[in-house]
């Protein structure tokens, strides 16, 4: 009998100290210490937000390269020229219009040289796509699109389909059992 209590009493112990490590470490995950182990780094979804010059600079110079690949009609140079003319006018522009200049050119030429054959990549939906950025671009508007927001855990179990249990086919898939 006392065998018995000693394992209960151990498995107790056990259970207690992997309770106080799993609390010790959440408050440490939502302490101010500069470990840089916070609740927003371990949550998905809730990443640092971009410097908007490099994310305006990205998503402008890719949609140019893009569109040129795909044979749009536009002037890839006025394009630029406006951009760097917006990114110059924006309130933090010390240095924003310079570093946005450098990331658009780059990321241009690195998008363009990444496109091999057009035909395989200007696919329908993917011409839909550029023409869309293109055409907000083209009129001044330079912000990055809306990104789609990614359902969660419970969004992907409402969305699968639901069928009924029938055993016949569980247990015997190709009704080889009969």
């Amino acid at each position: 009998m006392t065998i018995f209590r000693h394992i209960v009493n151990s498995r107790r112990r056990a259970a207690k100290g992997i309770v106080g490590l799993g609390l010790a470490l959440a408050l440490a995950g939502c302490s101010s210490a500069s470990s840089g182990l916070t609740t927003g780094s371990l949550l998905p979804g809730t990443a640092k937000p971009a410097d908007p010059v490099s994310e305006r600079a990205l998503q402008v110079g890719a949609i140019s390269a893009r569109a040129a690949k795909c044979g749009y009609n536009f002037d890839p140079t006025m394009l630029k020229a406006n951009y760097l003319a917006f990114e110059a006018g924006q309130e933090n522009a010390a240095g924003g219009a310079a570093k946005a200049e450098k990331i658009f050119d780059m990321t241009r030429s690195s998008v363009a040289g990444k496109i091999g054959d057009p035909s395989e990549y200007c696919t329908e939906d993917k011409t839909a796509e550029i023409k869309s950025d293109l055409t907000r671009h083209l009129a001044g508007d330079f912000s990055p699109p809306k990104k789609k927001a990614e359902g969660g855990f419970l969004d992907a179990l409402a969305a699968k389909q639901v069928t009924p249990f029938e055993p016949q086919k569980a247990f015997c898939p190709n009704g080889a059992c009969y």
